[in-house]
Formats: C-alpha cells, sequence, structure tokens
C-alpha cells in the first residue's frame, strides 16, 4: 500500500515538474521569438520588445506553475479565483499608469511622431525630444512639459511639416 501510494505521488511529481518545464521553455522561447523580432529596430522599439517579451515569459511561467499544482491534484479553483480579484483590483487602482503604459505602447509601435518632431496636443506646442513609455517629453519655447501617455490615446495630435 506505501509502495502503491509513493508511486502515484512520484508519477504526479515527475508530471507535473514536466508540464512547469514545457510552459518554462515555451516561454523561453516566445519571449527569444519577440526579443530577436525588437533586435533590429530603434532603441526606444526594442525596449518595448523586451518589455513585451518579459511579459510573456512571465505569464506562461504563471500558467504553467498554475498548471502544475493542478497536475499535482492541488484545488486551484481558488487560487486562479483570488488572482482573478487581485488582478481586478490591480487594475481598477493603476487605471491611469496602464493607460500611460498603453499609450505609450502605442506611440511606439505606430510611431505617430518621432523625436525632434514639432507637434501639438490640445494647445500644447513643442519639440518632442524623449518618447518612453509613461510620458512625452516636448520643449517648448520657455520650457519642458511632460505629457502622459494616456492623453495620446484620446486627444488628436497635430504635427507640423
Amino acid at each position: 500500500m506505501i509502495k502503491t501510494l509513493i508511486m502515484d505521488y512520484s508519477e504526479k511529481i515527475i508530471l507535473s515538474f514536466l508540464v512547469f518545464c514545457a510552459f518554462m521553455l515555451l516561454g523561453w522561447l516566445l519571449s527569444l521569438t519577440v526579443r530577436r523580432l525588437g533586435r533590429n529596430k530603434t532603441m526606444q522599439r526594442n525596449r518595448v520588445y523586451r518589455l513585451i517579451a518579459g511579459s510573456i515569459n512571465t505569464l506562461i511561467v504563471g500558467a504553467g506553475a498554475i498548471s502544475a499544482l493542478g497536475t499535482l491534484g492541488v484545488n486551484i479553483t481558488a487560487l486562479v479565483a483570488g488572482l482573478g480579484l487581485t488582478g481586478f483590483a490591480l487594475g481598477l487602482a493603476l487605471k491611469d499608469a496602464i493607460s500611460n503604459l498603453v499609450g505609450g505602447l502605442m506611440i511606439v509601435v505606430y510611431a505617430p511622431f518621432d523625436l525632434e518632431d514639432t507637434i501639438d496636443l490640445g494647445g500644447t506646442k513643442g519639440k518632442v525630444v524623449d518618447i518612453n513609455l509613461r510620458y512625452v517629453t516636448l520643449r517648448t519655447e520657455s520650457e519642458l512639459v511632460l505629457i502622459p501617455n494616456g492623453n495620446f490615446i484620446t486627444s488628436v495630435i497635430r504635427k507640423a511639416f
């Protein structure tokens, strides 16, 4: 009886370890693929590709850990529900930060303007001196203005030629 119990659990442990390793390999491969896609891009776009690659790897390894626990026989229903509620609460708490991050990704991916372009956003006109995932820095005639990227999602951008 003890021998069959040990055999049953050892099979589950080995199988769950293999499931986790498979997810880790998949995450690594997808992350590597995304990083290679961004290799020949500008430094700004390369950063976005690296951020996306890291996020993909983290999500896949997390899903692998949950799958491995389920394969091991752990009841993961409460864990998945808790993760969903935590994600919902964090989404509400970080709404503006997430909006700026998504706006920054859209600016880098769609490139409606580049560094050194002169743009006008809601009455603020200036030369773009920096673009990052949180805000765009404009140099006006008298000051530097940091505009959150969330504003670029919903506002009209005028670009001088």
